[in-house]
């Protein structure tokens, strides 16, 4: 009894382990231009696609994949230059989202363009928050000011890109040099996985019954 006791506890422990391993972060790289360079330019030449309005579509160079921005405003997608700006110059917020609902990502890198004022040197912050396969949020911010603000984002394995919403504390002119990479059908059902602390409680369990029958048996 007490060897079946003590395996089902590994077993249980490994387990913890196991699912703790297997939601690793998604890696955020800021202010370094081409940290990544996904394979994948997103366009914005295509008369089909919604190239005005709340939401905007690009689609990337290879694969075709329709990509949807959102606002909170208006915005126009300009196809000659590859990126998006606010229709009355400046935008604070937007969301990034495949158009096909089963398509996910692991590799994202896109420029922003703080909006400036005649002789003023703008600075603020702009929050990432990326939401993956399993529908966990990774959010993190970074200082932006005039010139190049590059970010980058690395979904690392198994985890995969659902989304990305983007906010500013100061207007945006325009996001650019939008990249993608790692592009694969995915599924609508996100996938099950034991939480850490579920497995933790179950582990406690173990513990406490390998006591009680430990007491018996003395």
């Amino acid at each position: 009894m007490r060897n079946i006791l003590r395996a089902g506890l590994i077993c249980g422990l490994v387990s913890i382990a196991s699912a703790t391993e297997a939601r690793a972060d998604i890696v955020f790289y800021f202010s370094l231009p081409g940290a990544l360079q996904p394979s994948e330019n997103l366009l914005f030449n295509d008369p089909s696609l919604t190239l005005t309005g709340t939401t905007v579509q690009g689609i990337t160079n290879q694969t075709s994949e329709v990509v949807d921005i959102s606002g909170q405003e208006s915005l126009v997608a300009d196809g000659g230059q590859a990126r998006v700006s606010g229709a009355d110059g400046t935008f604070t917020w937007l969301t990034i989202t495949p158009d096909d609902a089963t398509t996910l990502f692991g590799e994202f890198e896109a420029n922003l363009t703080v909006y400036k004022e005649s002789g003023q040197t703008p600075t603020g912050t702009v929050t990432v928050s990326v939401t993956n396969n399993f529908g966990a949020i990774e959010t993190r911010s970074y200082n932006v000011g005039a010139g190049q603000n590059y970010f980058s984002l690395l979904a690392v394995d198994p985890q995969l890109i659902r989304s990305i919403l983007i906010t500013s504390t100061i207007p945006l002119e325009n996001i650019e040099q939008i990249r993608l990479g790692e592009i694969q059908q995915g599924t609508d059902t996100l996938p099950t996985v034991p939480e850490p602390g579920s497995l933790a409680l179950f582990g406690t369990g173990l513990l406490a019954l390998a006591r009680r029958v430990r007491r018996r048996t003395a």
